[in-house]
């Protein structure tokens, strides 16, 4: 698509990096970020950035887990077990769920403090989060 931006996920991001996606001089338009299936380092990625958004935690626990229902299909297809069952027994012999580790997790996020201190400037704040909630950047430079 026209003003699309591919943000390619190498195993780690700054947050200088994620500043650039809501620059107020960025083309319009979304920005996708992927990897095989949107649960791990991607999946960890849209939390920080729903959290930025101020998502509901309900809504960020349910939407992380649709990619496991996502991935079924394609998981059956290779012979690779249940990757949810695979995942509730790991975190389930640390006596925890996936539910209440990912809850934990948005709960110890302190944003923007979390961005700030990693290398966002406060005017690529401003601008992310604008993009985040309204869709596109606010901030004139």
């Amino acid at each position: 698509m026209t003003g699309d931006r591919e943000l390619e996920w190498q195993g780690c991001v700054n947050a200088r990096d994620l500043g650039g996606l809501g620059r107020a001089d960025a083309d319009p338009g979304c920005v996708v970020f992927h990897c095989a299936c949107g649960k791990d380092r991607t999946g960890l990625l849209a939390l920080v950035l729903r959290v930025l958004a101020e998502a509901d935690p309900e809504e960020i626990v349910a939407d992380y887990l649709l990619s496991y229902d996502r991935m079924k299909q394609r998981y059956d297809e290779l012979g690779v077990r249940d990757q949810l069952a695979a995942v509730r027994d790991v975190v389930a012999s640390r006596d925890t769920t996936i539910e209440d580790s990912l809850t934990s997790t948005i709960a110890s996020l302190r944003m923007p403090d979390f961005l700030l201190e990693n290398g966002l400037s406060e005017a690529e704040l401003a601008d992310l989060r604008a993009r985040l909630t309204t869709g596109f950047a606010l901030t004139a430079r």
